[in-house]
């Protein structure tokens, strides 16, 4: 009850207040420590406006608090976001930041975003985009650090498929992760 006009001011200015330097720190507050129905009331907004938020300089932190404290309807829906562009999502400065959370905190996650990495082939693919990238890169390195074996050796492989890319840019930090002696032809 007596943060009952917080809520409703926030609100009113979910998405505002979600991309301003401390205004997002509110939303995170609140999903920290309001009620079920107050968190719904206030995130609505903010979730119809999840796509751009995600890369946003602030609203990125208060998606990734959505993954940590949201339920787990709320984490599906921010999931399958992030899924419908990882190539994208993952190579942003800011939403990178979302998809490594994503895979910290939401069971599952983490299989579907590797899923979602593999599913294409070639210099397009999501995992080219990754590894290409500089705020990509860290994910894939996230991922080869705590993926299973059949899932490294794949990526492995398809990594080694894109050689060029790999050893021209970002691509090279990944290099060591994998072997230097899987690189040797490319």
């Amino acid at each position: 009850l007596a943060t009952q006009f917080i809520v409703q001011e926030v609100s009113e200015q979910a998405v505002y207040l979600a991309r301003h330097r401390f205004g997002c720190r509110v939303h995170q507050r609140i999903l920290e420590h309001a009620s079920e129905s107050d968190v719904k009331s206030v995130l609505a907004e903010v979730m119809r406006s999840r796509n751009p938020l995600t890369c946003d300089e602030f609203g990125n932190y208060v998606v990734q608090h959505i993954l940590e404290f949201g339920s787990s309807d709320l984490q599906e829906a921010v999931v399958k976001t992030l899924l419908s562009d990882i190539g994208g999502f993952g190579s942003h400065k800011h939403s990178s930041n979302v998809v490594e959370k994503a895979m910290a905190v939401v069971p599952g996650a983490r299989d579907r975003v590797i899923d979602a990495i593999l599913a294409h082939r070639g210099a397009r693919s999501p995992l080219a985009a990754l590894a290409s990238s500089k705020y990509g890169n860290f994910v894939i390195q996230h991922i080869l650090e705590d993926c299973t074996l059949v899932q490294r050796k794949e990526l492995g492989d398809r990594l080694r498929a894109l050689g060029s890319v790999l050893r021209r840019g970002f691509g090279k930090h990944l290099i060591p992760l994998l072997g230097k002696s899987d690189f040797r032809g490319c």
